[in-house]
Formats: C-alpha cells, sequence, structure tokens
C-alpha cells in the first residue's frame, strides 16, 4: 500500500511543483491587485461596471464586506484555482483504475498479496494530499502576498476556511471521477466524462445564478455549494460541506465496491 502511494504521488512530482508554484505565484499577484484597484471603494467601483453574469461567476452581487479578505475570497472562485484542483482530481482518479488497466500494470500491482480496498485508499490518499499540497500553496502566496504588500485587514484564517471549502469540492468531484475510473478500462474516456460533469454542473450553477426559472437546478451542481465570499462573511455553510463531503465519500464509496467487483482483465 505504501509503495502505491508513494509511486502515485511521484508520478505527479513534476506536474504538481509546477502548477503549485503557478498557484502560489498568482495568489501573490492578486493581493497586490488590491491595492492597484484602489482598496474597497475602487473595487466596490469596478464591481458596479462588470455585467451581472460576471459578477454571478464570482458570486458577487453583494460586493464585499469583509473588505480585503473579501476580496481575496472572492478571487478563490477564479476558473483557474478551479481547473487547477478540479483538474488534478479527475487526472488522478482516472489513473487510479481505468489508465492502470488501460496500461495493464493494474495486473502486476495486484499481483502482489495487496487488497484491492487497499491499493484504491492508496491511490485516493495520494490524490488528497496532492490536492493538500495545491491549497497550501494558494494560501501560502496569499500569505506572502499580504507580506511583501503590507496590506492590513487580511483574516488568513477565513481565508484558509475558504480552502477547505475549496478542499471538499475537489474531493466531490474526485470522488465522481474515481467511480467513473472503476467502471472503465479506458483512462481517456474517464477524463473527458468527469470533465464534461464538471463543465455542465459549472455551467449550471451559473445559469441558475442569472436567471431565475433554472435556480433549482443550481442545487444539483456541486459548484453551488462552494461560496468562497459567503465563508468570508459567515463562514463556512455547515450544508455545503455536508453535501460535498457526502458526494465524495459515496463516490470513493461506489468506486470501491465498483472495482471489487469487477474482473480488471475485461
Amino acid at each position: 500500500m505504501r509503495s502505491v502511494f508513494r509511486q502515485s504521488l511521484l508520478s505527479y512530482r513534476i506536474s504538481l511543483s509546477v502548477v503549485s508554484a503557478s498557484l502560489f505565484g498568482i495568489s501573490v499577484v492578486l493581493v497586490a491587485t488590491f491595492d492597484a484597484f484602489g482598496g474597497v471603494e475602487g473595487m466596490e467601483g469596478l464591481l458596479a461596471l462588470l455585467p451581472e453574469s460576471i459578477r454571478a461567476m464570482l458570486k458577487a452581487q453583494g460586493g464585499f464586506a469583509t473588505e480585503a479578505t473579501g476580496y481575496i475570497g472572492m478571487q478563490y472562485r477564479h476558473p483557474f484555482y478551479l481547473l487547477s484542483t478540479s483538474g488534478f482530481a479527475i487526472a488522478m482518479a482516472s489513473g487510479a483504475v481505468a489508465r492502470e488497466i488501460e496500461r495493464s500494470t493494474a495486473l502486476m500491482l495486484l499481483a502482489v498479496p495487496l487488497a484491492r480496498w487497499r491499493y484504491l485508499a492508496a491511490k485516493v490518499a495520494s490524490m488528497v494530499v496532492v490536492i493538500v499540497v495545491l491549497l497550501v500553496a494558494v494560501w501560502a502566496g496569499t500569505g506572502a502576498g499580504v507580506a511583501v504588500t503590507g496590506l492590513g485587514g487580511v483574516d488568513m484564517l477565513t481565508l484558509a476556511r475558504v480552502l477547505v471549502n475549496l478542499l471538499a469540492l475537489a474531493l466531490a468531484i474526485g470522488g465522481i471521477a474515481t467511480l467513473l475510473s472503476s467502471l472503465s478500462s479506458d483512462g481517456g474516456h474517464v477524463i473527458s466524462v468527469a470533465a464534461g460533469v464538471a463543465a455542465a454542473m459549472f455551467f449550471g450553477d451559473f445559469l441558475a445564478t442569472i436567471w431565475s426559472p433554472a435556480e433549482l437546478v443550481g442545487y444539483v451542481s456541486l459548484f453551488h455549494y462552494y461560496d468562497p465570499l459567503g465563508v468570508t462573511q459567515s463562514g463556512l455553510a455547515v450544508r455545503d460541506m455536508a453535501v460535498l463531503l457526502g458526494v465524495a465519500v459515496a463516490g470513493f464509496g461506489g468506486a470501491l465496491v465498483a472495482f471489487q467487483r469487477r474482473d480488471i482483465a475485461a
């Protein structure tokens, strides 16, 4: 189990290093943009000029309630952060089962006396570690940006809570992707389907925000339960975390059942 976990991490070491460094750098720059836009007043003015659709995408229709913390938290919903975390979750889920079967490496890995649940647990654990590393890079980049610019009024603990919400979202997407991976022997197919599902849910949440007749559609989307600005204003919502973590557990649990029952040589 340890060897599978270690090998999974090593296989992503280069891409993880590059993306983590990028997230760190972008997070530093985002802090610097706060004063560049004129602080709270400047950002409120800019926000008022943005189309309703853009404000809806960032879930910032109500403006900022926590000044610099609210501004930074809102930026954590930028597609770059969502794509980085969700992309890694989907890619690693594909590699957990489907890609290994496609390459016939699963047969060699399971040739030793290693229970399938232990094998899958090692793959899931490596996914969690990778996503946590990415989010730590974001948080550290924000802290570095605050230290360099001297920006006051930033609550780093609150921003850590926002990233916990993002972690739950990434794990929910990873759980769905892992279930798909356990049912397939084609890694590329898993990536395309999982990415399509994630994109559809993002669009559904966006549509529900800007078009009232589609409001109910938003509740089906996992992105509905990731509201960074809301976390900076009111803290982590128990309902949001429960839904995201519930989907993650259901996805990983379903993947385990499917993997235990399937013929990996098929």
